[in-house]
């Protein structure tokens, strides 16, 4: 007896993986990614640098002992910088905390070479604006009226709209009218 062959399969849903001789990257792949990464960061700290003083500044370029400044302002004071580490390393586990805790949609990704596909947790929105709460209510304010800290922005009523002490013209109005 001959057994019938194998059915052909779904092209709509088993679509043979793109060859890789035909694939190009965007922004440059890996490499690109990664400069992109790097760079970004020193041209905005560049840019800004010149914003600064008003003017393009390239001699402020030159030098490594010209640039350090610029892009590492505090480079000199090794608890600042510490500091800053401990604040970026506590914001990244902050938003791991947030991707894995949050109620998320568990999307598909693309299909990869082997034909399977990865999973992903989309919650990113959720964590925007959970983000935006917890810096509203545990960012502090500071009065540089009275030099005051509060905890909380907005939240808490200590907007920077609602000041309540009187600029002097106020004072030298009411002063007038007392005389």
């Amino acid at each position: 007896k001959k057994t019938p062959p194998p059915p052909p399969p779904n092209t709509a849903t088993t679509a043979p993986p793109p060859p890789h001789d035909d694939f190009e990257y965007e922004f440059g792949g890996p490499i690109g990614a990664f400069l992109t990464t790097i760079l970004l960061p020193v041209v905005i700290l560049v840019l800004i640098h010149f914003a600064s003083v008003g003017h393009v500044d390239t001699k402020s370029l030159m030098t490594i002992s010209s640039l350090l400044p610029i892009l590492v302002p505090s480079y000199d004071n090794p608890i600042v910088i510490g500091q800053c580490t401990l604040v970026l390393l506590s914001w990244f586990a902050f938003q791991i905390a947030l991707e894995r805790c949050l109620p998320a949609e568990i999307v598909p990704g693309t299909t990869l070479p082997t034909g399977d596909r990865l999973l992903y947790r989309i919650n990113g929105h959720l964590a925007f604006w959970m983000t935006l709460l917890v810096l509203d209510i545990g960012f502090p304010y500071v009065d540089e009226t009275t030099t005051t800290t509060t905890g909380g922005g907005s939240g808490s009523g200590n907007s920077p709209g609602k000041n309540t002490q009187r600029s002097d013209n106020e004072r030298d109005s009411t002063d007038d009218r007392k005389e």
